[in-house]
Order: structure tokens, then C-alpha cells, then sequence
């Protein structure tokens, strides 16, 4: 268990290094695999939730319905993304 938890905040620095480059599907499952696996890395969160913003527009339905859902089961609702 606390070798997945190593592993699991090495691959959140390195998606957090390159989420400015991820188009929305890869956001949306990158926010699923978060919150399915119960991580909760607010760095990365919050590099999500800015990279979301930025590209919201081209987000189709089920990347918008992965994202909402995985920020509420991780408790990091964002104000301006559920309202934009």
C-alpha cells in the first residue's frame, strides 16, 4: 500500500507536467482516475480544474459528466467550472 501511494504521486507529478497538453477526453480521465482511485493531489487538482477551464468549450458531454463527477466524489468542486 505505501508503495502504491509512491507510485500513485509519481504519476501525479508527471501528469500534472504535462495536463497543459491534454485534450479534454484525457482530462476527463484523468479527473475519473483520481477520484476512482481515491486521490486526492491538490496540486493536480488544481492544475485539472485550470486546464478544464481553459478548454471547457471543446469538452463533449461524458468528459463534461467524468469531470463533475470525479470533483465531487473528491470534495474539490470548483465554483467557476460547475457554473460555466
Amino acid at each position: 500500500a505505501a508503495q502504491d501511494k509512491v507510485l500513485f504521486e509519481a504519476l501525479a507529478l508527471a501528469a500534472l507536467q504535462k495536463m497543459a497538453s491534454f485534450n479534454p477526453q484525457a482530462l476527463a480521465n484523468t479527473a475519473w482516475a483520481m477520484a476512482t482511485l481515491e486521490l486526492r493531489v491538490d496540486p493536480l487538482l488544481q492544475q485539472l480544474q485550470r486546464c478544464c477551464l481553459a478548454s471547457m468549450e471543446c469538452f463533449n458531454q461524458q468528459d463534461l459528466a467524468n469531470v463533475a463527477w470525479a470533483l465531487a466524489s473528491l470534495g474539490a468542486l470548483h465554483d467557476e467550472l460547475m457554473t460555466k
